[in-house]
């Protein structure tokens, strides 16, 4: 946005007008500049501040790690997996994050493998969203014929807990997608006391 001022923001009023601007990453920020085209005799006072709410993840340390990401073509009743060349060690909670996709987020099963067999079933599961009628513990539930939905397009995620540490040898996740296309979803995890 540096020298962009095709970028505007107009208040029509002659009383104190606040803007906020919400930034959902952490920025290097190495200036600001407040471009004003006031008309001819106005006087303006203008104030800039800057305040960091402590429950933005701006301002509080990422305990995840990202273990892996799946950036393709998907549909509905496709299975994405992924095994680490090493297993991963020590992990306790996996997120299955979505960053964007052509329909609204929801998976039909997240199967989280350890010792050939799959932890996540029957778990703890929470997510950032979900349709009444399709919570998130409809994806760690073993039947493939129900899901969990957010009932709204990304970004959106669910996270299992898998209540111990375990050494993760593969993910499997079972798609419930309408309309098939592009997708990106990250799988993070992190650990015990974390």
């Amino acid at each position: 946005m540096k020298n962009n001022r095709s970028l505007k923001w107009i208040s029509l009023c002659t009383i104190i007008v606040l803007m906020v601007l919400a930034l959902s990453l952490s920025f290097s920020i190495p200036g600001v500049e407040l471009w004003q085209p006031a008309l001819a005799g106005a006087k303006t006072n203008n104030a800039l501040d800057f305040q960091f709410n402590l429950y933005l993840p701006i301002a509080v340390k990422n305990p995840y790690w990202l273990l892996h990401e799946f950036l393709g073509y998907t549909y509905d009743a496709q299975y994405l997996e992924f095994s680490p060349s090493s297993p991963w060690q020590g992990i306790r909670f996996v997120k299955v994050e979505t960053i964007y996709s052509p329909s609204w987020i929801s998976w039909r099963e997240v199967e989280i493998i350890s010792d050939d067999q799959n932890i996540a079933l029957g778990k703890p599961a929470v997510a950032s969203i979900s349709l009444y009628d399709h919570p998130p513990s409809m994806a760690v539930n073993g039947l493939f014929e129900d899901w969990w939905g957010s009932g709204d397009f990304a970004p959106q995620w669910i996270e299992i807990d898998l209540q111990a540490s375990y050494t993760i040898s593969k993910i499997r996740l079972a798609t419930s997608q309408s309309p098939e296309g592009e997708t990106l979803h990250r799988v993070w995890g992190r650990g015990q006391g974390d």
